[in-house]
């Protein structure tokens, strides 16, 4: 949560230490929503009713959620634009507001070819990015320990690789986070396993035809990730843990769509590479010091909330251990 709010929106929250902070309360309610309110039923079988139903103040979100964090984007914003040119950060917000088209923000004809974008689509974004960045990231986190504390071998190979890292490079910096091959394939292995989102759709802007079938222009069109991900003629055993799945022989001989955690083409996920980026240097650090052990606590096979994304029933617990390092 802290990197996703320096890194996008140059503010410092210190989550570990001020837990009540209302940036940290109000993204953990965020995506605290119940699948089968009306709201929510209404909107995945009717999703052209969305903006109809918001006109009276339903919402998948808590409303009093989605006003706080407009409200943290109008701070930021009036703070950009009245702070000189040497103060203001590149970073996720500062790219949007380069891009706003204060013309935009009157009502302009679907007909009207647009450029930028306007002051609703940067809070917009802006409140996806703070939403969809803190939970999914670190329930991936927890989830990929677990899966390194049930499977030992598995762990021992991605401890040996940070440890040869290390060596070779004195630290985990950028340049070494890159060179964690195998810890990434149990990363991507987990998100196969649990992806952060479970579904997602797209709408089809033209007539289009795929393998025969014809999509009319205006269709909405559901990707089943879960299901796809679990499709054991795509990927055998598939409710077992296999990092070797992502070997580089393993994904060029399979349809590069078979794997869609964060989504694919133009509209794919824009935090992907921050994410890796996070869960690589945490689990490196971690590792280089400690081991992920299951205890008596520990729910195995765990639990997914009933959330279309990979929140988990009743948190993970582990045990950590220190590794002994030979001198």
């Amino acid at each position: 949560m802290d990197v996703i709010y320096s890194t996008a929106f140059g503010v410092e929250v210190d989550s570990l230490h001020t837990p009540d902070h209302p940036f940290v309360t109000n993204a953990k309610a965020m995506l605290d929503f119940n699948l089968f309110s009306i709201s929510m039923i209404i909107m995945f079988v009717f999703p052209q009713l969305g903006k109809f139903l918001e006109r009276f103040g339903m919402s998948v979100y808590p409303k009093k959620t989605v006003k706080f964090f407009s409200g943290a984007v109008d701070n930021v914003i009036d703070i950009r634009k009245d702070g000189s040119s040497a103060a203001k950060p590149v970073d996720f917000i500062q790219l949007m507001m380069k891009a706003h088209n204060e013309d935009l923000d009157k009502n302009v004809s679907s007909d009207v070819i647009k450029h930028g974008v306007s002051k609703k689509e940067i809070k917009g974004n802006g409140i996806l990015f703070w939403a969809a960045g803190y939970d999914t990231t670190a329930n991936t986190l927890a989830l990929t320990a677990y899966n390194l504390a049930v499977h030992q071998e598995v762990q021992d190979k991605a401890v040996q690789e940070v440890d040869t890292i290390i060596a070779k490079r004195g630290k985990i910096d950028y340049e070494a986070a890159n060179e964690l091959s195998y810890l990434e394939t149990c990363i991507n292995e987990t998100l196969r396993m649990f992806p952060a989102s479970q579904r997602f759709d797209r709408v089809c802007k033209t007539d289009t035809e795929v393998n025969g079938l014809h999509i009319p222009g205006g269709t909405i069109v559901t990707f089943p990730v879960w299901a796809i991900h679990y499709d054991a003629d795509i990927w055998p055993e598939p409710e077992k843990f296999k990092p070797e799945r992502f070997s580089k022989e393993e994904k060029e001989a399979r349809d590069p769509y078979a794997f869609l955690p964060f989504g694919a083409g133009p509209r794919n996920c824009l935090g992907m590479r921050l994410a890796m980026l996070e869960l690589k240097f945490a689990l490196a650090k971690t590792l280089q010091e400690f081991r992920f052990e299951t205890s008596e606590k520990t729910e195995i096979p765990v639990r997914i909330k009933n959330t279309m994304g990979n929140q988990i029933e009743g948190d993970v617990w582990l045990r950590v251990e220190a590794r002994s390092h030979d001198v």
